[in-house]
């Protein structure tokens, strides 16, 4: 079904998360050393991460923040037997898919892992769609401004599900040589109904 690193060092939660997933049928690979963390996951394709935030020489919270710049579409499953609301709130804050404490209800983790697939899928067929959007409609100039603008416009959108982006080609001017994209929040036009 999917691939998923789950990291902590606890060999014995590491176990049996790898019991539990393979049994449900994804293909799992554990970690016990966080700091190679970003090597594994540029040298294979994962699905999903469980990272564990209390691990000795490391906090999973740097980890997590490494893992979000670097694979923001990468969705992060947080866990620890040590939680306060406070290190929920910055997991998530940082970038966290959702945070579950241990020990973990099988079924939490399995509907929380496909609730975290379904929109890790979602956020690419969404940055798919964006990138077919800019393609359609040509933007005149190739300033570095504008580039720029582009660019803020999809990092924008892409981690927001509340807010779509939706485009509309423009009749062009006689002083406009091509079509150009109009953006709006689709949530201000509902408001405006």
């Amino acid at each position: 079904m999917s691939n998923i690193l789950v990291i902590d060092n606890d060999t014995a939660f590491l176990m049996a998360m790898q019991n539990t997933l393979e049994y449900n049928k994804h293909t799992v690979v554990t970690l016990s050393n966080p700091v190679q963390t970003i090597s594994v996951l540029s040298e294979h394709d994962f699905d999903c991460v469980l990272l564990d935030v209390a691990m000795p020489g490391t906090n999973g919270l740097d980890v997590l923040k490494r893992i979000s710049e670097s694979f923001p579409l990468l969705p992060v499953i947080m866990v620890s037997g040590e939680s306060t609301f406070s290190i929920a709130v910055e997991a998530i804050h940082l970038g966290a898919y959702d945070f579950l404490e241990k020990p973990i209800e099988t079924k939490r983790l399995l509907i929380t892992i496909q609730k975290a697939l379904e929109k890790k899928n979602w956020l690419i067929e969404k940055n798919v769609l964006l990138d077919e959007i800019f393609k359609q409609y040509r933007i005149v100039g190739n300033s570095t401004q504008l580039k720029k603008l582009l660019l803020d416009i999809k990092k924008w959108v892409l981690p927001t599900p509340r807010c779509w982006l939706q485009a509309k080609p423009e009749p062009a001017r006689s002083w406009w040589p091509a079509p150009c994209i109009i953006t709006a929040n689709a949530a201000e036009d509902a408001l405006k109904r």
